[in-house]
């Protein structure tokens, strides 16, 4: 089955340390993230985010302290744009499954990024560059929640604040 994702709720569940994504696609489905592949995944969604940046840029990206700037900017519009909706619930008979693998697809517009698990088990989600941005700030919040090791997070995802409140992107 393949599920196409239309909002999320994103939560760091300490029980199962690990964060569960709760999406919407007609009858909610229950994804769970480890620490592990989201070690991996946010570094590909920095780096695509980073991309984005620069070419919509007229600063070389090369100026890394402009692009840091620039990036700051980016996420504070983003996270500030973000409007509360209700979070997504699911019942217990949702079909929930453990993340195996991640596959990212970018264009100019969106990153798709899709939940693998196996035999049968899959999931996607087409975000805009400031969706992306928004996510990011709700899976960092999660992830300071678990209270998991900060070092892969950019200091323009960190920025004042994030932490202090609960983001939710639906």
């Amino acid at each position: 089955m393949v599920f196409n994702l239309q909002r999320l709720t994103t939560e760091y569940i300490e029980s199962e340390d690990r964060i569960r994504i709760t999406g919407e696609v007609g009858p909610p489905v229950v994804i769970w993230m480890t620490h592990r592949l989201f070690s991996r995944l946010v570094p590909a969604i920095l780096q695509w985010l980073e991309k984005q940046t620069a070419s919509t840029s007229s600063v070389a990206a090369s100026r890394s302290g402009e692009s840091e700037l620039l990036q700051s900017f980016a996420q504070e519009a983003a996270v500030a744009a973000l409007k509360p909706q209700p979070s997504v619930s699911a019942n217990t008979n949702a079909v929930s499954w453990v993340v195996q693998s991640l596959d990212l697809q970018g264009s100019n517009t969106h990153l798709r990024i899709t939940f693998l698990s196996q035999p049968d088990h899959s999931a996607f989600v087409m975000l805009t560059p400031t969706q992306i941005r928004q996510w990011l700030s709700i899976v960092y919040f999660a992830w300071m929640r678990a209270q998991w090791a900060p070092q892969l997070w950019p200091d323009w995802i960190k920025g004042d604040g994030v932490e202090k409140k609960q983001i939710v992107l639906h």
